[in-house]
């Protein structure tokens, strides 16, 4: 299932160096096998970055929040709209499609 995150550091750990605890998550298998990446953007004001994946079960968004104390997470569940206006006959481009 598709989901949006909205993401920022909580204040209590701003400042906090998560480079290590980043690499273990990303690149040495701490995330869930059945979480995946669909973006990351970061914004230029003080709203929340948006996080943009997919989990195949709750336990994997779980995990998540469990292993990043440091981050707040408004998750909510989503749909791809390019492909609903695609599917309605719409001209939409995105770098996915």
């Amino acid at each position: 299932m598709l989901y949006l995150a909205f993401v920022k550091t909580r204040p209590e750990s701003a400042g906090q160096d998560l480079t290590g605890k980043s690499r273990a998550w990303w690149n040495e298998g701490d995330k869930p096998a059945d979480l995946r990446v669909r973006g990351f953007y970061g914004t230029l004001s003080e709203s929340p970055n948006v996080f943009v994946f997919e989990a195949d079960n709750h336990d994997s968004i779980a995990a998540m929040l469990s292993y990043w104390p440091e981050v707040e997470f408004d998750i909510h569940p989503a749909q791809d709209l390019v492909t609903v206006f695609q599917g309605q006959g719409m001209q939409v481009e995105s770098e996915g499609a």
